[in-house]
């Protein structure tokens, strides 16, 4: 019992030492500047690419949890907060690409690696997205292009999702 509560709390502080470096390294690198790369968790970064398809999905999340439409007057306008719905939105999406970062650099720390049948499965997801409004990559990649990323943002993005789901599974236990 004290090893897995020891083990409980050291995972906890290092969720908290890794976030908190996450925020500190993120903030420099807006404020530098970042090349290529957007943002930065130790060795866990994204581009533009992986960005814009975060701040699209955001985006959709957003309009779709506060009933807005994708207006400029509705992004302009104040969330009740005292900010706009889109300051709101950017800061939600821009925590939640850092909750991906640190969940990846976590999970890989800790041995994580994908295994041949997890890498088929998020394959077989992805290529799931083709079946609804576009049939190829293509096709998927036009209209992604639009909004600054492309069909392989969206597997990496995806790749990042599942990391998360099996880093908190291994620390809860569910």
């Amino acid at each position: 019992y004290h090893t897995h509560a020891r083990m409980k709390l050291l995972v906890g502080v290092s969720v908290g030492a890794v976030l908190l470096i996450a925020v500190l390294v993120t903030t420099l690198v807006l404020i530098l500047g970042g090349g290529r790369t957007v943002m930065r968790v130790n060795s866990k970064g994204i581009g533009r690419e992986l960005y814009s398809y975060w701040l699209s999905y955001g985006k959709y999340t957003y309009l779709a949890r506060n009933g807005g439409d994708d207006s400029p007057y509705f992004w302009a306008s104040d969330n009740g907060s005292g900010v706009t719905h889109e300051a709101a939105c950017r800061k939600e999406t821009e925590a939640y690409m850092v909750q991906m970062l640190v969940s990846a650099e976590l999970y890989d720390s800790i041995g994580g690696k994908l295994t041949d049948s997890e890498r088929k499965m998020l394959k077989s997801r992805a290529e799931a997205v083709l079946q609804y409004d576009v049939t190829s990559r293509s096709a998927y990649d036009k209209i992604a292009k639009k909004h600054g990323f492309s069909y392989s943002a969206m597997c990496e993005a995806m790749i990042y999702s599942y990391k998360s789901e099996v880093l908190r599974t291994v620390m809860t236990g569910d």
